[in-house]
Protein backbone atom coordinates (compact mmCIF):
# COMPACT_ATOMS: atom_id res chain seq x y z
CA UNK A 1 0.00 0.00 0.00
CA UNK A 2 1.57 3.35 -1.06
CA UNK A 3 1.81 6.27 1.38
CA UNK A 4 -0.84 8.37 -0.37
CA UNK A 5 -3.43 5.56 -0.21
CA UNK A 6 -2.67 5.01 3.49
CA UNK A 7 -3.17 8.68 4.27
CA UNK A 8 -6.43 8.75 2.34
CA UNK A 9 -7.85 5.79 4.26
CA UNK A 10 -6.72 7.29 7.56
CA UNK A 11 -8.50 10.55 6.71
CA UNK A 12 -11.68 8.69 5.76
CA UNK A 13 -11.58 6.75 9.03
CA UNK A 14 -11.16 9.90 11.09
CA UNK A 15 -13.96 11.66 9.18
CA UNK A 16 -16.30 8.73 9.85
CA UNK A 17 -15.42 8.76 13.55
CA UNK A 18 -16.03 12.50 13.73
CA UNK A 19 -19.40 12.06 12.01
CA UNK A 20 -20.44 9.45 14.57
CA UNK A 21 -19.37 11.72 17.42
CA UNK A 22 -21.32 14.69 16.06
CA UNK A 23 -24.35 12.46 15.53
CA UNK A 24 -24.19 11.27 19.12
CA UNK A 25 -23.91 14.82 20.40
CA UNK A 26 -26.86 15.94 18.30
CA UNK A 27 -29.01 13.08 19.55
CA UNK A 28 -28.17 14.03 23.15
CA UNK A 29 -29.77 17.48 22.74
CA UNK A 30 -33.49 17.12 23.46
CA UNK A 31 -35.90 18.20 20.74
CA UNK A 32 -38.11 20.49 22.78
CA UNK A 33 -40.56 21.86 20.26
CA UNK A 34 -44.01 20.31 20.39
CA UNK A 35 -43.24 18.00 23.30
CA UNK A 36 -44.84 17.44 26.70
CA UNK A 37 -42.99 18.92 29.68
CA UNK A 38 -45.79 19.04 32.24
CA UNK A 39 -44.41 19.63 35.72
CA UNK A 40 -40.76 19.36 34.70
CA UNK A 41 -38.03 21.41 36.35
CA UNK A 42 -35.67 23.66 34.40
CA UNK A 43 -34.59 25.66 37.46
CA UNK A 44 -31.37 27.57 36.83
CA UNK A 45 -30.73 25.88 33.48
CA UNK A 46 -29.21 27.51 30.41
CA UNK A 47 -31.97 27.35 27.78
CA UNK A 48 -30.78 30.15 25.51
CA UNK A 49 -32.35 29.94 22.06
CA UNK A 50 -34.30 26.73 22.75
CA UNK A 51 -37.80 26.19 21.43
CA UNK A 52 -40.89 25.06 23.33
CA UNK A 53 -43.09 26.00 20.40
CA UNK A 54 -46.52 24.46 20.84
CA UNK A 55 -45.31 22.52 23.88
CA UNK A 56 -47.27 21.75 27.03
CA UNK A 57 -45.15 23.19 29.85
CA UNK A 58 -48.00 23.60 32.31
CA UNK A 59 -46.82 23.45 35.94
CA UNK A 60 -43.19 23.42 34.73
CA UNK A 61 -40.60 25.33 36.77
CA UNK A 62 -38.31 27.75 34.90
CA UNK A 63 -37.31 29.77 37.97
CA UNK A 64 -33.97 31.59 37.62
CA UNK A 65 -33.27 29.93 34.26
CA UNK A 66 -31.41 31.73 31.48
CA UNK A 67 -34.09 31.59 28.80
CA UNK A 68 -33.06 34.42 26.48
CA UNK A 69 -34.67 34.21 23.03
CA UNK A 70 -36.59 31.06 23.93
CA UNK A 71 -39.78 30.40 21.98
CA UNK A 72 -42.96 29.53 23.85
CA UNK A 73 -45.01 30.30 20.74
CA UNK A 74 -48.50 28.87 21.23
CA UNK A 75 -47.35 26.96 24.31
CA UNK A 76 -49.49 25.97 27.29
CA UNK A 77 -47.85 27.75 30.24
CA UNK A 78 -50.72 27.40 32.72
CA UNK A 79 -49.41 27.19 36.29
CA UNK A 80 -45.83 27.41 34.98
CA UNK A 81 -43.36 29.40 37.07
CA UNK A 82 -40.89 31.90 35.62
CA UNK A 83 -39.84 33.64 38.85
CA UNK A 84 -36.59 35.57 38.36
CA UNK A 85 -36.21 34.00 34.92
CA UNK A 86 -34.11 35.88 32.34
CA UNK A 87 -36.33 35.80 29.27
CA UNK A 88 -35.26 38.74 27.09
CA UNK A 89 -36.63 38.58 23.54
CA UNK A 90 -38.72 35.49 24.38
CA UNK A 91 -41.81 34.72 22.36
CA UNK A 92 -45.05 33.92 24.14
CA UNK A 93 -47.03 34.70 20.99
CA UNK A 94 -50.45 33.09 21.35
CA UNK A 95 -49.42 31.25 24.53
CA UNK A 96 -51.97 30.37 27.22
CA UNK A 97 -51.41 31.07 30.91
CA UNK A 98 -53.71 31.44 33.91
CA UNK A 99 -53.88 32.89 37.40
CA UNK A 100 -51.31 30.34 38.56
CA UNK A 101 -48.73 31.37 35.96
CA UNK A 102 -46.01 33.43 37.65
CA UNK A 103 -43.49 35.83 36.14
CA UNK A 104 -42.63 37.67 39.37
CA UNK A 105 -39.29 39.52 39.13
CA UNK A 106 -38.70 38.02 35.67
CA UNK A 107 -36.68 39.88 33.04
CA UNK A 108 -39.00 39.97 30.02
CA UNK A 109 -37.59 42.96 28.18
CA UNK A 110 -38.72 42.95 24.53
CA UNK A 111 -40.70 39.74 25.03
CA UNK A 112 -43.57 39.13 22.61
CA UNK A 113 -46.96 38.34 24.17
CA UNK A 114 -48.98 39.20 21.06
CA UNK A 115 -52.37 37.50 21.24
CA UNK A 116 -51.39 35.64 24.42
CA UNK A 117 -54.01 34.72 27.00
CA UNK A 118 -52.57 35.61 30.42
CA UNK A 119 -55.77 36.27 32.35
CA UNK A 120 -54.93 36.59 36.05
CA UNK A 121 -51.22 35.80 35.61
CA UNK A 122 -48.71 37.36 38.02
CA UNK A 123 -46.01 39.77 36.84
CA UNK A 124 -45.13 41.43 40.17
CA UNK A 125 -42.00 43.61 39.77
CA UNK A 126 -41.36 42.05 36.36
CA UNK A 127 -39.36 43.91 33.70
CA UNK A 128 -41.33 44.22 30.45
CA UNK A 129 -39.50 47.15 28.88
CA UNK A 130 -40.38 47.33 25.20
CA UNK A 131 -42.53 44.20 25.43
CA UNK A 132 -45.18 43.56 22.78
CA UNK A 133 -48.63 42.76 24.19
CA UNK A 134 -50.75 43.67 21.18
CA UNK A 135 -54.22 42.15 21.38
CA UNK A 136 -53.25 40.08 24.41
CA UNK A 137 -55.61 39.19 27.26
CA UNK A 138 -54.04 40.46 30.49
CA UNK A 139 -57.35 40.98 32.26
CA UNK A 140 -57.14 40.53 36.04
CA UNK A 141 -53.35 40.14 35.78
CA UNK A 142 -51.05 41.39 38.55
CA UNK A 143 -48.57 43.98 37.26
CA UNK A 144 -47.84 45.83 40.49
CA UNK A 145 -44.47 47.61 40.49
CA UNK A 146 -43.73 46.21 37.02
CA UNK A 147 -41.55 48.08 34.53
CA UNK A 148 -43.55 48.49 31.33
CA UNK A 149 -41.61 51.36 29.79
CA UNK A 150 -42.34 51.51 26.08
CA UNK A 151 -44.53 48.39 26.18
CA UNK A 152 -47.15 48.06 23.45
CA UNK A 153 -50.65 47.19 24.74
CA UNK A 154 -52.43 48.32 21.58
CA UNK A 155 -55.87 46.71 21.53
CA UNK A 156 -55.08 44.57 24.56
CA UNK A 157 -57.55 43.48 27.24
CA UNK A 158 -56.31 44.90 30.54
CA UNK A 159 -59.63 44.96 32.38
CA UNK A 160 -59.30 44.83 36.17
CA UNK A 161 -55.52 44.53 36.02
CA UNK A 162 -53.61 45.42 39.18
CA UNK A 163 -51.06 47.96 37.94
CA UNK A 164 -50.41 49.98 41.08
CA UNK A 165 -47.07 51.81 40.90
CA UNK A 166 -46.34 50.30 37.48
CA UNK A 167 -43.93 52.24 35.26
CA UNK A 168 -45.83 52.81 32.01
CA UNK A 169 -43.77 55.69 30.66
CA UNK A 170 -44.02 55.97 26.88
CA UNK A 171 -46.15 52.81 26.75
CA UNK A 172 -48.84 52.45 24.12
CA UNK A 173 -52.28 51.69 25.57
CA UNK A 174 -54.20 53.07 22.61
CA UNK A 175 -57.58 51.42 22.07
CA UNK A 176 -56.87 49.02 24.92
CA UNK A 177 -59.50 48.06 27.48
CA UNK A 178 -58.41 49.00 31.00
CA UNK A 179 -61.80 49.46 32.62
CA UNK A 180 -61.76 48.75 36.37
CA UNK A 181 -57.95 48.64 36.24
CA UNK A 182 -56.03 49.61 39.36
CA UNK A 183 -53.55 52.23 38.16
CA UNK A 184 -53.05 54.10 41.41
CA UNK A 185 -49.66 55.89 41.53
CA UNK A 186 -48.66 54.47 38.15
CA UNK A 187 -46.27 56.49 35.98
CA UNK A 188 -48.12 57.57 32.83
CA UNK A 189 -45.67 60.18 31.58
CA UNK A 190 -45.57 60.02 27.80
CA UNK A 191 -48.12 57.20 27.78
CA UNK A 192 -50.43 56.91 24.78
CA UNK A 193 -53.98 56.59 26.12
CA UNK A 194 -55.70 57.56 22.89
CA UNK A 195 -59.11 55.90 22.81
CA UNK A 196 -58.29 53.80 25.89
CA UNK A 197 -61.23 52.48 27.90
CA UNK A 198 -60.52 53.58 31.50
CA UNK A 199 -64.07 53.44 32.80
CA UNK A 200 -64.30 52.81 36.55
CA UNK A 201 -60.49 52.58 36.76
CA UNK A 202 -58.45 53.93 39.67
CA UNK A 203 -56.33 56.83 38.38
CA UNK A 204 -55.55 58.44 41.71
CA UNK A 205 -51.99 59.62 42.19
CA UNK A 206 -50.82 58.80 38.67
CA UNK A 207 -47.88 60.71 37.21
CA UNK A 208 -48.35 62.49 33.90
CA UNK A 209 -46.83 65.20 31.73
CA UNK A 210 -47.74 67.18 28.65
CA UNK A 211 -46.75 64.28 26.40
CA UNK A 212 -49.39 61.99 27.96
CA UNK A 213 -51.96 61.45 25.21
CA UNK A 214 -55.51 61.32 26.58
CA UNK A 215 -57.36 62.09 23.33
CA UNK A 216 -60.54 60.05 23.30
CA UNK A 217 -59.78 58.29 26.59
CA UNK A 218 -62.98 57.19 28.34
CA UNK A 219 -62.73 57.91 32.09
CA UNK A 220 -66.41 57.71 32.99
CA UNK A 221 -66.78 56.51 36.55
CA UNK A 222 -63.00 56.41 37.08
CA UNK A 223 -61.64 57.48 40.45
CA UNK A 224 -59.77 60.77 39.94
CA UNK A 225 -60.55 60.41 36.22
CA UNK A 226 -61.84 63.93 35.56
CA UNK A 227 -59.03 65.47 37.57
CA UNK A 228 -56.49 63.41 35.64
CA UNK A 229 -57.81 64.58 32.26
CA UNK A 230 -58.02 68.19 33.44
CA UNK A 231 -54.49 68.13 34.82
CA UNK A 232 -53.06 66.65 31.63
CA UNK A 233 -54.89 69.28 29.55
CA UNK A 234 -53.58 72.01 31.82
CA UNK A 235 -50.01 70.73 31.46
CA UNK A 236 -50.38 70.64 27.68
CA UNK A 237 -51.69 74.20 27.61
CA UNK A 238 -48.57 75.63 29.26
Amino acid sequence: MDQQTSRSRLWQSRSAALGCLLGALASSVPALAGNNFVGQSFVGQNLVGRSFKGANVSSANFNEANAKQVSFYGADVRAASFIKTVCNDCSFYGATGDRNTRFDNADLDKADFTGARMRGARFLKAKLTGAKLVGADFSHAFLRDASLVGANFNGADGRATKCERADLRNANLSRARFSRAHLGNADLRGTNLQGTDLRDADLCGVKYDKSTNVNGADVRGAQCGKEFIQNVRAAQAK
